[in-house]
């Protein structure tokens, strides 16, 4: 499509967007006409087959949205339409047979991808924050053990090392062997942001409670750490919405699987003041 064409494409597509608490997204009913079709029940079968197609997160790109319509006299009816994300008007482009439909596949392309790139900037960034945090977080728990009993690197390794079995439930080196990571590469260059935002917690979490419960010696402290990652994670996956599936997806394929729950001793600090900053965290 030249240049001028995707340039008209976006203006007419762009003055239908709607944007809510920043998210931008086009209903179906408005979108239809733009694409060639003129009976919402042939767009309806369109956005139908689209949904049935295989990509992921479709209820985060095509969303039922209900609609009241006056009919007369007072009189209101619902109607069906669709809340659709750029991603999810592209993909119904792709399937529509109207010339209209074909000459928007560029123009929805060209722009996904533009957003995609945006996305993956903005994660990189986040990456690099929560690199650094968990970073910072390392060296307070360092210090506050150090005086307790865990003052060599190997011992700080053996406590680092609970902390992941208790945050996936195998040892370092067993989820290093699972993502392929060589044993001289470090393990969080090779993990997601929850994996890194869960550690980052668990470590804060282990320092303050070592710290109130005046634990002494490498035994006792590893076993705080493994008890408050393996809490994080089960408050993670037992607490985040069984409606949210990105967040919940997330957490599933970064290997953080539930076992259940357990009950922080009174005076530490408990799972639910973590879970909010760890939800803080996810949707930043």
């Amino acid at each position: 499509m030249p240049e001028n064409q995707i340039a008209n494409k976006q203006k007419t597509f762009e003055q239908i967007k709607h944007t809510e608490n920043g998210t931008e997204f086009w209903f179906a009913r408005e979108l239809m006409p733009m694409l060639g079709y003129k009976r919402w029940e042939d767009f309806h079968k369109l956005v139908q087959k689209t949904k049935e197609s295989d990509f992921e997160d479709q209820t985060d790109h095509i969303r039922y949205t209900p609609k009241l319509i006056k009919t007369g006299k007072g009189a209101t009816r619902e109607t069906t339409d669709y809340q659709l994300s750029r991603f999810a008007c592209y993909k119904i482009a792709m399937f529509g047979k109207t010339a209209e439909c074909v000459e928007s596949r560029t123009y929805f392309a060209t722009q996904t991808r533009k957003q995609e790139l945006l996305q993956e900037a903005e994660n990189n960034q986040k990456r690099l924050e929560n690199r650094e945090k968990l970073t910072e977080n390392r060296k307070k728990l360092r210090d506050e053990v150090y005086t307790r009993g865990v003052n060599t690197n190997n011992k700080f390794a053996k406590l680092e090392d609970n902390i992941n079995l208790g945050l996936y439930t195998q040892t370092t080196k067993a989820v290093k062997k699972q993502k392929n990571i060589p044993n001289d590469k470090p393990l969080d260059d090779f993990t997601s942001n929850v994996e890194l935002l869960s550690k980052s917690l668990s470590m804060e979490m282990t320092k303050i409670n070592v710290n109130n419960k005046n634990l002494i010696g490498l035994n006792p402290i590893c076993k705080e750490g493994k008890e408050n990652a393996d809490e994080i994670r089960k408050s993670l996956l037992a607490n985040v919405s069984s409606t949210d599936k990105k967040h919940k997806k997330l957490l599933k394929n970064s290997s953080l699987s539930p076992l259940g729950l357990r009950h922080s001793p009174k005076g530490t600090l408990t799972k639910s003041v973590f879970l909010i900053l760890c939800l803080q965290g996810l949707n930043a």
